[in-house]
């Protein structure tokens, strides 16, 4: 059973329950009353919605999300550096945390709306932990998608080099259970830069032999063509591992029946994990 705790900054006040509209701040946190002690290395957070941005992470930019034992702060982040679903209108509720990687019982959400007045409905606290996904057979395709595995997009090394590059729309639908969505990249004309997607394996490292890449789909320009301005790179614990462009990927059918889709990666030679 879950406690619910509540304060209210300066000049804030409940609309409703779990809703608030916020002159300044207002903060809302959670903690289980049988007193139970979470691990970390979950993934927590909260199930909100802006009612006043249309479209993408507008408002989140003024959250901060935290985990505490007692009255100890845990940890804590902040805007884009939490992990959060794409909004795609007003009132659309999302999932928006981060992963922990120390325990605790008590998470807290808070918003700093000191930049201007907007509103929010907190729905419910969430928390997800991650279970070991069967190993890949060999010589067979292994989509890398929840439930079966615990793949999460890394927020750290996904983004863009400015805005002006571009856009990325959905990047969670990379690892959703669902074969038809896609993290969408959309590139400015005539401006130069990169956007980047990185997914990462919570509990598995990968051994050297393995292929790892991503089934891509571009209609403008064929494979062959695309190849020199695609870079597929990976990572063990943070660390880059080995880097691949161009006629040093592998290009295999996809597994869809898309003529548009082909599958691209890398052989790897060292582990790892995104």
């Amino acid at each position: 059973m879950a406690s619910i705790a509540r304060n209210y900054g300066n000049e804030s006040q409940m609309i409703m329950p779990g809703s608030y509209h916020a002159t300044r701040s207002a903060t809302l946190r959670v903690f289980d009353s049988n007193s139970l002690q979470y691990d970390g290395g979950n993934y927590t957070g909260f199930n909100a919605a802006s009612k006043s941005v249309m479209e993408g992470e507008g408002d989140f930019a003024a959250v901060t999300i935290s985990t505490y034992v007692d009255v100890e702060l845990r940890e804590s982040f902040s805007g884009l550096d939490l992990i959060a679903e794409y909004a795609t209108g007003v009132n659309v509720p999302i999932h928006i945390g981060f992963l922990t990687t120390l325990s605790y019982d008590q998470v807290e959400i808070r918003f700093d709306t000191s930049q201007g007045v907007t509103q929010f409905d907190v729905f419910y606290a969430v928390m997800e932990g991650f279970c070991q996904g069967e190993l890949p057979e060999c010589n067979v395709p292994t989509t890398l998608n929840r439930p079966a595995f615990p793949a999460v997009v890394d927020y750290a090394l996904t983004g863009m080099d400015s805005t002006s590059v571009g856009n990325m729309l959905h990047p969670e639908r990379a690892v959703s259970l669902s074969m038809t969505d896609y993290a969408s990249f959309n590139f400015a004309n005539n401006i130069e830069g990169n956007i980047f997607l990185a997914i990462r394996e919570q509990l598995t490292d990968y051994n050297p032999g393995t292929f790892i890449g991503f089934d891509i789909r571009n209609t403008n320009v064929g494979i062959l063509n695309l190849m020199s301005h695609i870079t597929i790179e990976t990572y063990l614990n943070g660390i880059l591992q080995e880097s691949a462009t161009g006629n040093d990927l592998l290009i295999a059918a996809s597994m869809d029946s898309d003529a548009n889709r082909y599958t691209v990666g890398v052989g790897t030679t060292l582990a790892a994990d995104v």
